[in-house]
């Protein structure tokens, strides 16, 4: 009997303080998914539901606090609102390690 005591004793000693930590988690981890994370995202998607990776981009999104897809049509069901008639055509990147006001007729400034 004393010595199931002693076991009870030395499991109580190994087990108590680990689960104290993981009580204590438990409760930061609640308080953390309680605290608003104030981050609005957005984009402009010019194919709508129809670009590449939407579906990727929206569940990224829905992390967020809140987000909107700009586009050109309305889609509620997926927090897109049509800001313009006719997306911008697509353009070539300019790859020349600096920004476009530094380069004078395709040269660095």
């Amino acid at each position: 009997m004393a010595s199931l005591l002693q076991l009870l004793e030395v499991l109580w000693i190994l087990v108590g303080p680990t689960l104290a930590i993981r009580l204590q988690h438990r409760a930061s981890a609640q308080r953390l998914s309680q605290e608003p994370k104030d981050l609005f995202c957005m984009a402009f998607v010019a194919r709508g539901t129809e670009e590449a990776n939407f579906d990727l981009q929206e569940a990224a999104f829905k992390k967020c606090d809140g987000y909107a897809f700009f586009s050109t049509t309305d889609d509620p069901a997926h927090n897109m609102y049509k800001i313009m008639e006719v997306a911008p055509k697509k353009q070539e990147r300019c790859d020349l390690g600096v920004s476009s006001a530094h380069v004078v007729e395709g040269q660095r400034a």
